[in-house]
């Protein structure tokens, strides 16, 4: 597999390879993939500023770099001359996948127009940037500028344009659905190897010493970690600060009025090494940072068992409650953060650590890139609609991995999938596929009606009558959909049944490191969705629950809705039981709940309704709880039967969990699936 990389040129590899001597960025995410797999040629294309010859061209670290000259004077966006130049060189190559880095940088944009199945990773959204600063009334200069502006168009346009978007964190993907209406794939940056191959570097300091890291600007937080720093009671603390920015100048003369110049070291710039060092002598790092998608410096911090201190926003925030390592402050409010940082006791997290580095190893990531790039290749597109819920767009990435071992005759899309549930949306993506040519298949995970409910008469007909009609294919969820395809779709329609999927390994990854102190000794039942009764039984779940607490007081009840997917298995895996009490209503019959899937991997005892395709996995008594869809005794004589014979409840989680590997983990479809969509190829 050849793949062609385009992004900035990194400061270590600018270090080795001198073909410029103006300073360059980190970039150390992209040092921290090499060197690549060994069946993957990787070419690195880099436009650097004031190169000395048009060209040049090395090795390093088992990747092909190829450096074009810029000019000063002419913005990315706007060269010709440069991206014919570039053009060229990519014809030339014949890469299987371009991959521009960035969406405002311009080697993104970059990227889309040398392959129109272009993959470009999100690094940081100035858009999310520009609306934090307003929101929290910072002044950030560099953010309000005419350049900026132009960088915030380059951005948007980037996005529209990608094939594929990959982000680094959720909050990343959150932030680029809710201001472009789009869709991201997470895949965290791996670590560089000094990070994860070299003993952790013990204190040898006496008293706190405070590592901030970053560009010196008001959007770091710089400032901000200068007079909390100030207004420390012990005047043996020290602050380190690493990094260079527009704003030095500044920096430097606020260090000078407040008098703390003999206590505050600065150091410009270091190597990963000399990073290292740095994270060995101190006590904490402090991240008031106003907004990142997620800082690479904390994860390396994590890496090294830093306790971080960090402002409760965006990416930091993310990792913070991920890995439960470190102090969150309420951003911009520097009482907190002086508090925070005279509580520091300097002790390390070797947990933290190792579970940090297997977490953002180089392996780990090429996997992740892996998925994506033969999924661009294969000739099956997936299309969703903007707002998806967390399980469809779950579905989505299934579906995408399932189909990625495909390959079509020549390149391009062969076959859209389209795993939309709005009418228009659905038309929309139908015609479009028509009019290129393709075969247009529809997944299909929920009773069509229930869309509808509520809706003109005229719209129900068209769901029934008329939509079916346009689909060469279907993917149903379960046999209520399979005959409903059948009687409504177009003849000859090819139709294959794909129960709910999930990923087991995923969710075995999922860790909560630091468990919240259960303070009343109680144990806990827990729900996770939708907080309705028509759909999701929560009523019946709550008055079955009041029964059940007359008999065992020190049980609780816990729902989870409006919290993010991590953040609800971590907290699933704490609980004692988990329950799902649909009713028995048409909607129910025909879906075959995610959540499920999700409760059964987790390898917890499971009380659940026999609605719909549930009874045909799972056995009352040995794989699960099974009761009456609406019978509130039924399912409290469940739970309290959880509870009075502990021992038995384990054994049938586990049988749940062995349930969950062989009958709903995507990876046991995945040649089913492949089979039935070369029919179409």
């Amino acid at each position: 597999m050849t793949i062609l990389w385009i992004c900035g040129l990194p400061e270590e590899v600018r270090m080795a390879h001198p073909v410029t001597d103006v300073p360059a960025a980190a970039w150390s995410w992209i040092v921290g993939h090499l060197p690549p797999p060994k069946d993957v040629e990787l070419h690195i294309l880099c436009p650097v500023f004031g190169m000395k010859d048009a060209e040049a061209h090395f090795d390093h670290e088992g990747a092909h770099w190829h450096c074009f000259r810029l000019k000063r004077w002419e913005p990315l966006f706007l060269r010709l001359r440069f991206y014919w130049s570039i053009r060229t060189f990519v014809k030339s190559l014949k890469p299987d996948i371009v991959h521009g880095w960035g969406g405002e940088s311009g080697c993104g944009l970059l990227a889309t127009y040398c392959s129109p199945y272009a993959v470009v990773s999100v690094q940081g959204l100035l858009k999310m940037l520009c609306a934090n600063a307003k929101r929290w009334h910072i002044q950030v200069p560099e953010l309000g500028s005419v350049s900026a502006w132009f960088r915030r168009v380059l951005e948007g346009r980037t996005y529209r344009r990608a094939h594929r978007l990959l982000v680094e964190s959720e909050t990343a993907a959150e932030s680029l659905r809710t201001l472009y209406g789009l869709e991201g794939e997470v895949v965290p940056h791996p670590l560089r190897g000094e990070f994860i191959n070299h003993e952790i570097h013990e204190r040898h300091e006496n008293g706190s010493v405070f590592l901030f890291v970053g560009q010196m600007t008001a959007r770091k937080g710089a400032m901000d970690a200068l007079t909390a720093f100030s207004g420390l009671g012990d005047q043996s603390a020290r602050l380190v600060m690493a990094g260079s920015g527009d704003q030095e100048s500044k920096i430097d003369d606020f260090i000078a009025r407040l008098g703390i110049g003999n206590r505050v070291r600065r150091v410009k710039s270091c190597s990963a090494n000399g990073l290292r060092s740095l994270m060995g002598e101190a006590s904490a790092i402090i991240v008031p940072s106003y907004g990142d998608t997620g800082p690479t410096i904390l994860k390396e911090a994590l890496s090294q068992g830093l306790y971080p201190i960090c402002y409760d926003n965006t990416g930091a925030a993310e990792l913070v409650k991920r890995y439960g390592w470190g102090r969150l402050v309420p951003t911009g409010d520097i009482g907190v953060l002086k508090a925070a940082m005279t509580d520091v006791s300097g002790h390390k997290s070797m947990t933290v650590a190792e579970i940090v580095k297997k977490d953002s190893c180089r392996e780990k990531a090429w996997t992740s890139l892996h998925f994506v790039y033969r999924d661009v290749m294969s000739p099956v597109d997936l299309v969703m609609q903007r707002g998806s819920s967390p399980a469809i767009r779950q579905r989505v990435t299934h579906l995408r991995r399932m189909c990625a071992g495909l390959r079509g005759n020549g390149r391009g899309k062969r076959v859209v999938v389209s795993c939309c549930t709005g009418i228009r949306q659905n038309l929309r993506t139908a015609l479009g596929a028509k009019l290129k040519r393709r075969k247009i298949i529809r997944e299909i995970n929920e009773w069509p009606l229930s869309i509808t409910w509520g809706e003109s008469k005229i719209k129900q007909w068209f769901e029934v009558k008329v939509l079916p009609k346009l689909f060469d294919g279907f993917i149903c969820i379960s046999d209520v959909l399979v005959n409903f395809c059948r009687e409504h779709g177009r003849k000859g329609a090819k139709i294959v049944k794909m129960p709910m999927t999930v990923d087991v390994e995923a969710i075995d990854s999922v860790r909560r490191i630091v468990e919240p102190p259960n303070t009343q000794n109680t144990r806990k039942i827990c729900y996770a969705g939708g907080m309705t009764e028509a759909k999701d039984g929560v009523e019946t779940l709550k008055q079955a629950w009041g029964i059940v607490k007359k008999q065992f007081p020190d049980i609780d009840l816990k729902l989870l809705h409006g919290v993010s997917h991590e953040e609800a298995i971590a907290e699933m895996k704490c609980a004692d039981c988990l329950v799902l009490s649909r009713p028995n209503s048409q909607q129910a019959r025909a879906g075959f709940p995610t959540k499920l899937g999700e409760y059964l991997a987790l390898g917890r005892p499971v009380v659940v309704t026999k609605v719909g395709e549930i009874p045909r996995f799972l056995e009352d008594g040995r794989t699960a709880y099974l009761v009456e869809p609406g019978n509130v005794e039924s399912l409290a004589n469940k739970l309290h039967e959880v509870f009075a014979d502990r021992e038995k409840a384990e054994k049938i989680g586990l049988a749940g969990k062995e349930v969950a590997k062989t009958s709903f983990d995507w990876r046991n479809h995945e040649g089913t699936l492949c089979e039935w969509m070369r029919s179409f190829i």
